[in-house]
């Protein structure tokens, strides 16, 4: 709670998820902490001893370890169903000042889109034009070109749909920072960027998706999201569809981009320069 970068993105989650899980903490609250009680602990360790389990492994397993595995309790996922974050009639705006010497900045914007639906893919590379790749327009338009942010960037919250976009900044520059924001979110959707940065964003994406078979955490990581979700594609099959995204289709994308959520944790007057 005391980070304001960390305190800004709860604060634009609980807005734009409210009364959706998007709003829960996963690091919980102190007033919920102040509630948990011994019983309640021991009945959740009862309830997850007893459920079925589905079991992942990568590499060779001994033998102690596949007699365990086997006596537990099993079984297969089944489809887990879920639904994008609907679009706001009216953005949320959230601002609190401390006494903090940088400005944090977070943006939701709805998309409408999820893992499962065929646009996912384009949506991947929309991010990562805009901000999540190594080379992006907020990047190189907002922080290099016109040094209004210390840092800037993007990221998806997959399940629910969800484009954040997160930047430090001082707190004179927020109005041009947000206009710039939208200005760069406009290119996308009038097709108005360089050849290159659609190029690297393929590559990024690909380099990502190979990456995932060194590790044998995101390997299991991938098999079991596949299964959440009933939607099993092989790694050629998750490469093709990712090269066969196009510039309308990524533009089409930016065009769902609807602003949910503004949170901004600010200073609580302007320092001076260092």
């Amino acid at each position: 709670e005391e980070d304001p970068d960390t305190a800004a993105v709860l604060a634009a989650l609980a807005a734009a998820g409210a009364d959706t899980p998007l709003a829960v903490s996963i690091s919980g609250t102190l007033e919920g902490l102040d509630r948990v009680t011994l019983e309640e602990v021991r009945d959740l360790w009862q309830t997850w001893r007893s459920m079925p389990k589905g079991i992942y492994a990568v590499g060779q397993l001994s033998p102690a370890v596949l007699d365990f595995v086997r006596d537990l309790p099993q079984a297969e996922l089944t489809g887990f169903s879920h639904q994008p974050l609907a679009a706001a009639a009216k953005p949320y705006r959230v601002v609190s000042a401390r006494d903090i010497m940088q400005t944090s900045l977070v943006q939701g914007y709805t998309t409408g889109i999820t893992l499962a639906d065929p646009e996912s893919a384009a949506l991947l590379v929309l991010s990562s034009i805009l901000g999540s790749g190594q080379k992006s327009l907020l990047f190189e338009e907002i922080r290099e070109r016109h040094s209004w942010c210390y840092a800037i960037s993007c990221s998806l919250i997959r399940f629910d749909g969800l484009l954040l976009i997160t930047a430090g900044t001082r707190r004179r520059h927020l109005e041009e920072l947000q206009a710039a924001i939208a200005a760069q979110i406009r290119r996308i959707r009038e097709d108005d960027y360089p050849q290159s940065l659609f190029d690297a964003a393929i590559l990024d994406l690909t380099d990502g998706i190979c990456a995932r078979q060194d590790f044998p955490s995101s390997q299991i990581e991938t098999a079991f999201q596949q299964d959440l979700l009933s939607m099993h594609r092989t790694q050629q099959e998750q490469l093709q569809r990712l090269q066969a995204v196009t510039r309308e289709q990524v533009r089409a994308v930016a065009d769902r981009l609807t602003l949910a959520v503004t949170s901004i944790v600010q200073e609580e007057s302007e320092h001076e320069e260092d």
